[in-house]
């Protein structure tokens, strides 16, 4: 697994930065420089974050978490 790089405007944007995940940039020109000062621990740390992500998505955390969300409020709605 590796860190995202996502575009700051894009929906999925709050979910990385949420998460950790990687950066998030306003253009691509300077994507060199900013991967370059990126320390290798940082690096380390987001790509632990992503590997953590992955397992969730893997095992349908998101999905369950969803899916209890949406019974709940059927549940109140009766």
């Amino acid at each position: 697994k590796i860190p995202v790089i996502i575009w700051s405007k894009s929906g999925l944007a709050p979910f990385i930065r949420d998460n950790d995940l990687g950066i998030c940039v306003d253009s691509l020109d300077n994507i060199e420089q900013i991967l370059s000062e990126i320390p290798p621990e940082r690096y380390n740390e987001i790509k632990r974050n992503t590997e953590d992500v992955a397992i969730k998505l893997m095992n349908g955390d998101y999905s369950s978490k969803a899916l209890r969300e949406i019974e709940k409020m059927i549940e109140t709605q009766n």
